[in-house]
């Protein structure tokens, strides 16, 4: 038995999934700050966007092997002559490094490495924002002809995917820290932030996902997406 699946349906359920875990967020974000039951508290982490090691981490990180595993496949189907090649494979090493960092939290490390050094606040409080978006621009400069020869199409879904993901990742992180470092983690402000960040990232991702999906299916030798069961 073998299923189709198209890139919009893949994206239909994957935003709906991302919906169901934002709505248990809500769930964790008002019982840690409302109640002191232990077996409430302990359901609300399973579904908290600010505690690792749970369902949205889970989700997220497999979320980001899954464009990772993608964008290799993309890579390995082109013919060896294609300029555009290489650039596929720096997008799946970028996210499986991504992948290794939602789950080991490598970009968090950094935080106090760098305010040992640099006398950073208010916006800048959560300090790793400072050589992830070195390295960001270092990337955008690299990819700029690889993203210059992608179809229309799958540059808008890409920029749109990148707007999304690192507005919740850079922009609502900025506000959370300087929130965290006024008023403190234990209120409804904060809490607000970080839902909006982790479900941008998730949006984005999915986004992404998509495209890339798309691209298989449009601009590749491959006429659908198909899983066969044994």
């Amino acid at each position: 038995m073998s299923v189709n699946l198209s890139p919009y349906n893949i994206l239909k359920y994957l935003l709906g999934f991302t919906i169901l875990l934002s709505i248990g967020n809500l769930f964790s974000i008002v019982s840690k700050l409302n109640s002191e039951n232990r077996v409430i508290l302990s359901l609300g982490e399973l579904f908290d966007f600010n505690t690792e090691a749970n369902i949205p981490t889970l989700f997220s990180t497999l979320l980001i092997l899954l464009c990772s595993a993608v964008l290799f496949y993309i890579y390995n189907s082109l013919e060896k002559e294609s300029k555009s090649r290489k650039s596929w494979l720096i997008l799946s090493g970028v996210f499986l490094f991504l992948a290794m960092d939602e789950t080991a939290s490598i970009h968090e490390r950094l935080i106090p490495l760098m305010r040992e050094n640099f006398d950073l606040s208010g916006y800048l409080y959560y300090a790793w924002i400072i050589p992830y978006s070195i390295l960001l621009v270092i990337l955008g400069i690299v990819l700029l002809p690889f993203m210059y020869r992608l179809p229309r199409k799958i540059q808008f879904l890409f920029l749109l995917s990148g707007i999304l993901f690192l507005s919740g990742s850079l922009g609502m992180e900025m506000l959370g820290g300087k929130q965290s470092q006024l008023m403190g983690e234990q209120n409804y402000t904060y809490a607000i932030y970080y839902t909006i960040e982790e479900f941008l990232e998730m949006t984005g991702m999915t986004t992404f996902l998509y495209a890339l999906l798309t691209y298989i299916v449009q601009y590749t030798s491959a006429t659908n997406l198909k899983v066969n069961f044994k």
